[in-house]
């Protein structure tokens, strides 16, 4: 099975054409913290809508990017919490995006989750107590090709720290 994720507000319209198409394939909603500047009222008022269909299995890729700051962080927090709370609302578990916004991602999930939240930190970057942080809320942790940068030997020493049940492996286009 394939999850296909969603990054803007078009990804999200194409990703519900492709699951049409194949079994096999379900999707995400969400709208990336590098696309959360472009983000209207208009749109948050469509993307409930989007939810509702049965093979959407997440609420993602969300989060924050202080690490490029194509959005305002302001506006990437709004639409973070904003997704925080659809992912509640429908039953959804969040697709996480964090970049050099670890307390940030922390306090937000926290203040607007809880032990409520569900979900895994993509591509994972972060610090080792991060990654704790993460780990006590519940959540899992995924890492991508990252882990195989000469200049990760950071990373992959974390992978031996994450319990096997809570690890995910994924592929990031």
């Amino acid at each position: 099975h394939i999850i296909n994720v969603s990054s803007d507000l078009r990804g999200c319209l194409a990703s519900l054409d492709l699951i049409k198409k194949y079994e096999n394939i379900f999707a995400s909603i969400g709208i990336h913290p590098h696309s959360a500047a472009e983000v209207g009222e208009e749109d948050f008022q469509r993307i409930p809508g989007l939810l509702k269909n049965e093979k959407v299995v997440a609420v993602g890729e969300v989060g924050l990017d202080y690490y490029r700051n194509l959005s305002p962080q302001n506006k990437q927090k709004d639409v973070f919490v904003r997704f925080i709370g659809l992912s509640l609302d429908y039953k959804l578990p969040l697709i996480i995006h964090s970049r050099e916004a670890e307390a940030d991602t922390i306090a937000l999930l926290k203040n607007s989750a809880g032990a409520n939240i569900k979900g895994v930190v993509h591509c994972f970057s972060g610090s080792r107590d991060f990654c704790q942080k993460c780990l006590d809320l519940g959540l899992y942790i995924s890492f991508t090709c990252n882990v195989t940068y000469k200049k990760s030997e950071g990373l992959r020493e974390l992978v031996k720290y994450i319990p096997p049940d809570r690890l995910l492996l994924e592929t990031d286009c």
